[in-house]
Parts: structure tokens; sequence; C-alpha cells
């Protein structure tokens, strides 16, 4: 009887290992200075309640490494009736923690910015606000996303500490996620809202 869970271990392992075998890798290049990680786009599916979540993943080192993505139904308001004009405050969502991949997604940020991680794993859900984008959230299934997006703790901080910016470029039909840097000045706040409440 005994056999059966090492029988079960052994599978486990062998489709753990083919997964990542199968898995595109994460590509670490710079805009100058700053951090440009371009990550392979999972899975995108549009939830019952019109929002969208993605599962970003990728391989480095051998290892998974990613975050979960969801974009609510509410984004996508534009700023004018302008058609041309930038879509300013169009939505809001959240980075998800998928384990340890996270966890090891926030160490590589760590680990280029010369910087010790605040805690050794991500939080399970980290807010955001789209501060702009070039096209309108709620048709990122069908349009590339280019959006800057301000990362919070959720809650309102005197010395704001927290307050981060990114940039993400989402292209669901390449099937890829860019997280860009914006600022070097945003390293430490970066890791203190993805890792502290």
């Amino acid at each position: 009887m005994q056999r059966r869970p090492a029988i079960a271990a052994m599978m486990a392992l062998f489709l753990a290992r083919a997964a990542a075998a199968d898995a595109r890798p994460v590509r670490v290049s710079t805009d100058g200075s700053l951090l440009v990680l371009d990550l392979p786009l999972e899975s995108a599916r549009r939830l019952p309640d019109g929002s969208v979540r993605l599962i970003v993943r990728g391989q480095m080192d051998g290892e998974p490494l990613g975050f979960g993505l969801d974009l609510h139904a509410e984004s996508g308001r534009p700023a004018s009736d302008d058609a041309h004009a930038p879509l300013l405050l169009s939505g809001y969502g959240e980075l998800r923690s998928v384990g340890a991949g996270s966890d090891r997604f926030v160490a590589l940020l760590a680990r280029r910015f010369d910087l010790p991680m605040p805690q050794p794993q991500m939080l399970p859900l980290v807010p955001f606000i789209i501060a702009g984008a070039d096209n309108n959230p709620s048709e990122l299934m069908t349009k590339p996303l280019h959006a800057e997006v301000f990362l919070h703790s959720g809650l309102i901080r005197a010395d704001h500490d927290r307050d981060t910016e990114v940039f993400l470029k989402i292209d669901v039909a390449a099937g890829v996620v860019q997280f860009r840097e914006k600022d070097a000045g945003y390293r430490r706040p970066l890791l203190l809202v993805l890792t502290t409440i």
C-alpha cells in the first residue's frame, strides 16, 4: 500500500518537470538603466463578471517564475470623448501570487535592483490602478494594452513609502506580458508593496 503514495509523488514530479521543460523563458533586458521583463502569457480568460484573468509564467534558471493578473470589468472608462485621447484612471486590478513562482519573481527584482527582499514571499494580492493606457482595458482580449499602473497597499499612508508605478504591456495574441520599470526611484517601494502589508 505504500507504493501508491510513492508512485503518485513520482508522477507529480515528472509532470512538474515536464511543465517546466515546456515553459518559455523569461527575457530580461534593460532600457538604459531600467529593468524590462518579458514574460510568457500562460493563459487568459474572461470571468463571468466580465473581468479578465491572466496567468503570466515563464522559466528562469530551470524554475517557473511569474504572477497572476486580474483586470476588472469596470476598467476602460475613457478620460474624454475624444477617440484619440489617452485613457486616464481607466480601471483597476490586482497582481496575484501564484505561489513559489511569484516569490521568485520578486526575488529576481530584488537581485536586479541590488536590494534586499523585505519579506521572502509575495503578498497574495497587490491592488493597482490603471493610471493611463493606450487602449481600452476592457478590450484586452482582442487589442494589446500598454498601461501605466499605480501599485498600492490598499491603505492610505502619510509617508507614501509604498507608492510605486510600473508599465505593463499586455499582448494576448502574442502571448507576452512586459513588466517595465518606470523609474529607479520606485525600486524600494516596489519591493515593499509586493511583499509587505
